[in-house]
Order: C-alpha cells, then sequence, then structure tokens
C-alpha cells in the first residue's frame, strides 16, 4: 500500500507531493527562521533585542546586558552613574513597561529612580 505525503514549502507557501511506499520511513524536515534583530535604546544606550520579543524575553536572553531583572512586576535596572536602582518607563508618558510588553525599537525607554 503507498500512502500520499503532502509538504510545506520551505518558505510556507504551496506544497509538494509524494509518494512513499512506507509512510514509517518518512522523516519530515522542519525549517525554523531566525527573527531578526533590531537596536533600541534605554536612558540613551543602546541594547539589542529579536523582533516581537517582549521584556520578559529580553531579561531572559543574552541580550539583557545591563542586569535588567523582573521585580514587583516591574522592569528594573540599576543606574551606574547615581549607583540607584530605577524602573523602565516608556519616555512618553512615564508609563512602566510591563514584562508582556513587546520592545519597540520606535520607543524612546528611560529609566526613572526610585527610592527602593
Amino acid at each position: 500500500m503507498m500512502d500520499i505525503v503532502s509538504l510545506a514549502g520551505e518558505d510556507g507557501g504551496g506544497t509538494s507531493t509524494a509518494v512513499c511506499n512506507d509512510i514509517t520511513s518518512f522523516r519530515p524536515i522542519l525549517y525554523f527562521t531566525e527573527r531578526k534583530t533590531f537596536r533600541f535604546t534605554i536612558d540613551g544606550i543602546e541594547y539589542t533585542a529579536k523582533e516581537d520579543m517582549t521584556w520578559s524575553d529580553w531579561i531572559e536572553s543574552d541580550y539583557n546586558t545591563a542586569g535588567a531583572l523582573i521585580s514587583k512586576g516591574n522592569i528594573r535596572m540599576r543606574i551606574t552613574s547615581s549607583d540607584r536602582d530605577g524602573i523602565i518607563c516608556y519616555s512618553d508618558g512615564l508609563i512602566d513597561v510591563k514584562p508582556s510588553d513587546i520592545i519597540n525599537s520606535e520607543k524612546l525607554y528611560e529609566i526613572v529612580t526610585t527610592d527602593e
């Protein structure tokens, strides 16, 4: 008995059809697309992130060269010039970024110091 198998093309479009004598010998090939990186700034210092990366993803990645962390639902960083902690905010309204927010290269971010 022969089985007919449809495969998606490498680019995610179109399909091709293969006829297999033994479906157990069929080995699918997976293709992964690497997300592009971009630069963004926090208090004028550039950092790198991947497309559609959330702050939580960035914190847990190798791109977090600033040592930022999540604390009390906020993204916190140490400000080396003043040796104080601060919360990362959007500079166009001083709204705290949330761990689930997607990092946007077109937004400006700044650190607002806290007394904690």
